[in-house]
């Protein structure tokens, strides 16, 4: 293990958060108003009070949290990445499947992070374990006498450690302790992040408030009729009408 050095670890989130908002821009200035309305059209009526605005608001805070999750995902798995190769020089594994390799006290760990504790349905963690029972083949080719352990860590999570048939699971402060051998490290992401944030949000929630009000005045002008009420047959046949199956069945 190698001295744990925070002033490079600050260094690295201070970057990762300016591409993390740098694409979160770039994802509400792309962004369409059709983009917003891909979604459950009779879901829309059901939740909604027939106000436009708060179906607008409601659609995008929805799209912005999907796509923000799958950001941040990755950047806590590059930060694991980055962290272990700071603490026990590890690296970023070119094996398919598999985040991270590194090796310590004369054991050989191959990591497949998975920031979600609950990612994966039975088909997926039966690919996690191909993945796992391969990269274990290909590691041992050189190094036939080092004990070789698959660890699948999640980012956040309190499940207790549990050795699964094919691989260790480790989650939250666990994890982080993992891969640093600090157990506040877990803690010392958010104290970090939280000194970067301020600025950032600042300008990304204008940016979100002017969408807001151009997709407020697109949807008036299409889906609302003279009264300024929601025209739900005319959303729905905009999200839902193809009808094209009768050359099927003439």
């Amino acid at each position: 293990m190698n001295p744990f050095d925070f002033e490079e670890v600050d260094k690295f989130i201070e970057v990762q958060l300016i591409d993390f908002y740098r694409q979160r821009l770039q994802i509400l200035g792309e962004l369409k108003l059709d983009d917003l309305l891909e979604t459950n059209p009779y879901l829309f009526l059901a939740k909604n009070t027939g106000e436009a605005g708060k179906l607008v608001i409601g659609l995008l805070e929805n799209f912005l949290a999907a796509s923000e999750t799958e950001l941040f995902d990755s950047f806590l798995v590059n930060l694991a990445i980055f962290v272990a190769g700071v603490v026990s020089n590890g690296r970023k594994s070119s094996i398919p499947g598999i985040d991270l390799e590194f090796e310590s006290n004369g054991v050989y760990y191959l990591v497949a992070i998975k920031p979600n504790p609950d990612w994966g349905n039975s088909s997926q963690q039966d690919d996690l374990k191909y993945d796992f029972q391969q990269a274990v083949k290909q590691v041992k080719e050189s190094r036939p006498n080092m004990p070789i352990q698959p660890v699948w860590g999640s980012c956040y999570g309190k499940a207790a450690t549990s050795q699964l048939p094919y691989c260790l699971k480790v989650e939250g402060q666990n994890f982080w302790y993992f891969i640093t051998q600090n157990e506040e490290f877990y803690v010392a992401i958010i104290e970090r992040i939280s000194c970067h944030l301020q600025a950032h949000n600042e300008f990304f929630n204008q940016q979100k408030s002017a969408a807001i009000n151009r997709f407020c005045l697109e949807f008036i002008n299409r889906f609302c009729d003279e009264r300024g009420a929601i025209d739900w047959v005319k959303l729905v046949e905009f999200n839902s009408g193809n009808f094209d199956l009768e050359r099927f069945f003439s």
